[in-house]
């Protein structure tokens, strides 16, 4: 269900490069989980942190019902992460299949702009998808009018207890050319640590998400992916 703000401005999360770099003229931004996915450096990047003869690599969000689409592919590539690949339901929250993330909102006078800036950054293999943002109550806290009346319209999750939104999100999915995975790690960290394309260096990217995710919510896979890199 989408919901409706004041003044018709828009959500777009960031999970990956828009959580250290974000969109221009958000007025504030919310922190908070998506549940069923998991979040890996499974995009070529042949634009900003790669080049098309040698790309790069960056993150897009892989779906429980795309795991289990791919479940040969992925089983090995998964075990150890307990992430149940089977038609039932997944429980929400499922800690292997929640991804911490940002949602940034968009006044309604600034949404056309930042719109067409986002479809320019995120062209090489993302598309636009709405899912759920379930807000973190304990990572939040209003710093203004316009943020506390926006969120005090937000409808409670039954499953998870804290309020949510519907939001636009930036989605690399298993039918575009540029997505690469599932990837063995040790091949994604060779990649990331040789990569550089027109916003710099591909470790750059690993480093500022990996550093960011820290401050409210760690991501193991993005601390075991950085020590292989590092190492």
């Amino acid at each position: 269900m989408t919901i409706d703000t004041p003044k018709e401005g828009m959500w777009v999360l960031g999970y990956g490069s828009l959580i250290w770099k974000p969109p221009p003229h958000y007025t504030f931004r919310l922190q908070g989980y998506l549940t069923g996915f998991i979040r890996r450096f499974y995009m070529q990047s042949r634009d900003h942190r790669g080049t098309p003869a040698n790309p790069g690599r960056v993150v897009t969000l892989v779906s429980h019902k795309d795991l289990i689409k791919k479940r040969n592919e992925y089983i090995d590539h998964l075990i150890g992460h307990e992430i149940p690949l089977s038609e039932q339901e997944v429980p929400i929250p499922h800690d292997a299949l929640k991804v911490w993330c940002v949602a940034y909102y968009i006044p309604s006078e600034k949404v056309a702009e930042v719109k067409e800036y986002l479809d320019i950054r995120e062209q090489d293999g993302y598309s636009t998808h709405q899912v759920e943002f379930h807000i973190s109550p304990e990572h939040n806290k209003c710093s203004s009018k316009e943020e506390e009346d926006v969120v005090s319209v937000l409808p409670v999750h039954p499953k998870t207890n804290h309020k949510y939104l519907t939001s636009m999100i930036y989605l690399g999915t298993l039918d575009n050319e540029a997505y690469i995975g599932p990837e063995n790690i040790m091949d994604t960290a060779l990649v990331i640590r040789t990569s550089v394309g027109d916003s710099g260096k591909n470790i750059e990217y690993l480093i500022e998400l990996t550093k960011l995710m820290r401050q409210f919510h760690p991501d193991t896979y993005l601390e075991e992916l950085l020590r292989i890199v590092e190492s």
